[in-house]
């Protein structure tokens, strides 16, 4: 077992919200002040309240202290900044989740380290809790069972919404917005994930259904125990009333959980470098990939403040903090914020779809009516070196970056262009048992596409030029499918291949590629709507075509692109899919890393692909040119003081 590296949680001390008066003073109930000036004690009684994230240590007592498959615990997978807590705002609502008040935290302090549990007391408006009482200063019988939610590190639009009167009937159902742009430039909602740097604490919210529900004082006047600091009403504990008073018992504290996400990425190459040999077959492997950049597409712009569940993924019934089951007879889904527009569409995505309203870093680019992957498209994505994500160290998983909720409800909807997915960009290279026609076109190769030579693959062979196309072909039976992808209808006995003193005669079938090939090639090879012609006849005919490029980080060469989506529920069946088994779930780690590289991947130019991605391209398909391997654990994190001073 690796030695475990011990987490810290990082609180401020007596970090004061700026929440002030939450609640309504101009509800007016008999014998209840409205002039309230929360600075006065009697105006304002204290609460207290114990929050707990998952904690890491093998020690404590919590449920959620497990060992990841590697056999190291959790702890090593979470960073002090990221379980800081600066502030905690606490809401109380009716048990239909209405809203009654809102604290302002006076205090804020670690309480047990190995349960990676907080301590905040928070002052309440007496007249906003008063408003929930009836004019008599007692409550119905079931009245006094309320539910309590916290917020640590509340962002700003968070805050408002208790600012705003107008704004709290429907707080249990709001939204967060992450408006970010394909340089890391966040231009709405980077608070969710500690700021620009990440060092300021990440929005977290209660998690748990079962530690929400609490009980307050049947009586208002009872309430006149606790209008000091130092004598809180305990929602995390016993409150010992006068003998005469039933004790209240509020044990248990509230779990909370981060709003967002993140993703790790490991080197999983076997040396180290990155570079894969296709096939199973390394020593006699004619290719290699070099994965050379990595690029994330599809994060949802928005958010629930509080994560909901449902048996189908819509907001029908949905139940706010319930608990996710992943397998057996409870299997349910995690509610997205755009489930009505996901379920409501036909049964495929098509490029109608408004992808920009709801997604960062779209798949793809849609102009004039065309959806396509293209260097627009790709201009749009979040864009990474690999060589930096993994800090030119290949060895253990690194942190990439943080991403949002995404969840669809229903298992034929989790299509390519509503999943959060990752790009991976790899560069084509020839190993010494290739020919050295290939190894010398690759090595070669300026980054000019319109004068290196195009590289064609059929049935997982590569061949340099048209002319070793047709060679091959050639020898094939004319009734196989590879003589007429490349001939068409044209018999064997018209047809010619240059030699020594042979002239090459070309198909007769104007609709094969090796027809429009000649036309293109050797009679106009300055024509470009020949040479469009003979591509898409050789796409139609099953044929890859990768043509040579280069970039400001890549060097000149031939790339194709490996298209993954982030696995989240795996149901151990690589063909079939299964309920939430394509999604990005708030407060989970995602460890990726890929172990091996079957076959080469998509072209750079779709034009060239004859099986492109597209918008409703299902999530698991049965061709499987690239080995992911995927690690989905709970985010943990552990706790501890933390003065500034």
């Amino acid at each position: 077992m690796k030695k475990s590296k011990r987490n810290i949680f990082l609180i401020s001390i007596l970090v004061i919200c700026t929440i002030a008066g939450c609640g309504n003073p101009t509800d007016k109930k008999a014998g209840v002040k409205t002039d309230v000036n929360p600075e006065k004690s009697k105006d304002v009684v204290y609460v207290n309240v114990q929050v707990q994230l998952p904690t890491a240590n093998i020690n404590a007592d919590n449920e959620n202290n497990k060992t990841d498959s590697d056999g190291s615990t959790s702890n090593t997978a979470t960073k002090e900044h990221e379980n800081r807590v600066n502030s905690v705002l606490l809401v109380l609502a009716d048990k239909d989740d209405k809203f009654i008040a809102c604290g302002e935290q006076a205090s804020l302090t670690a309480l047990n380290k190995a349960k990676g549990t907080i301590g905040t007391v928070q002052k309440i408006d007496k007249a906003a809790l008063a408003t929930y009482y009836k004019e008599d200063g007692t409550l119905d019988e079931g009245k006094d069972r309320i539910h309590i939610y916290a917020f640590c590190n509340p962002t700003n639009e968070l805050k408002d919404l208790f600012k705003e009167h107008f704004m709290l009937k429907e707080w249990i159902h709001k939204t967060e917005n992450i408006t970010e742009d394909a340089n890391g430039n966040i231009i709405r909602g980077e608070t969710v994930w500690g700021g620009k740097d990440h060092q300021h604490g990440f929005l977290m919210s209660t998690a748990d259904r079962a530690s929400i529900e609490k009980s307050i004082p049947q009586k208002m006047e009872h309430w006149e125990k606790h209008t000091q600091k130092d004598t809180p009403f305990n929602f995390s504990g016993t409150n010992r009333q006068d003998p005469k008073q039933k004790e209240i018992n509020n044990e248990g504290n509230i779990r909370v959980e981060r709003a967002v996400a993140r993703i790790d990425f490991k080197d999983g190459s076997k040396n180290g470098d990155q570079t894969y040999a296709l096939g199973n077959d390394e020593g006699n492997a004619t290719l290699k990939v070099k994965l050379t950049k990595m690029a994330l597409v599809n994060m949802s712009r928005d958010f629930y403040y509080l994560r909901r569940v449902s048996d189908d993924g819509t907001n029908a019934d949905a139940l706010v903090c319930g608990t996710e089951y992943s397998h057996g007879p409870q299997t349910n889904y995690v509610v997205d914020t755009d489930a009505a527009i996901k379920n409501g569409v036909t049964r495929n995505i098509d490029k109608g779809y408004p992808f920009k309203d709801y997604f960062n870093f779209c798949l793809g680019n849609y102009e004039g009516g065309n959806w396509h992957i293209d260097a627009t498209a790709r201009s749009q994505w979040y864009t990474s070196l690999i060589s930096k994500v993994i800090k030119n160290n290949g060895k253990g998983y690194h942190t990439w970056r943080y991403v949002t909720e995404n969840t669809i409800p229903g298992i034929e909807m989790q299509q390519n262009g509503i999943t959060t997915g990752i790009v991976l960009k790899g560069q084509i290279m020839a190993t010494d048992k290739a020919s050295r026609k290939l190894q010398d076109a690759i090595a070669n190769a300026k980054g000019d596409p319109a004068k290196d030579p195009i590289l064609y693959s059929y049935a997982n062979t590569l061949y340099v030029t048209w002319e070793e196309v047709r060679e091959k072909a050639f020898l094939a039976e004319e009734s196989g499918r590879f003589y007429k992808a490349v001939f068409g209808n044209t018999p064997k006995n018209r047809l010619a291949i240059k030699s020594n003193g042979q002239a090459a005669v070309y198909s007769a079938d104007k609709t094969s590629p090796d027809y429009l090939w000649q036309k293109w090639h050797e009679q106009n090879i300055d024509n470009k709507a020949f040479q469009a012609d003979f591509r898409k006849a050789a796409k139609k005919a099953q044929f890859t075509l990768y043509q040579s490029s280069t970039d400001d980080y890549d060097a000149a060469g031939y790339y194709c692109y490996y298209f993954c989506w982030s696995r989240h529920n795996d149901n151990q069946d690589n063909n079939v899919m299964g309920p939430m088994e394509f999604a990005i779930v708030r407060n989970h780690i995602y460890k990726l890393s890929v172990t091996g590289i079957n076959r080469l991947g998509h072209p750079r130019i779709s034009e060239n692909d004859p099986t492109p991605i597209t918008p409703d391209t299902p999530d698991e398909k049965d061709s499987h040119y690239l080995t992911l391997s995927v690690e989905v654990i709970p985010w943990r994190g552990a706790l501890t003081t933390w003065n500034p001073n």
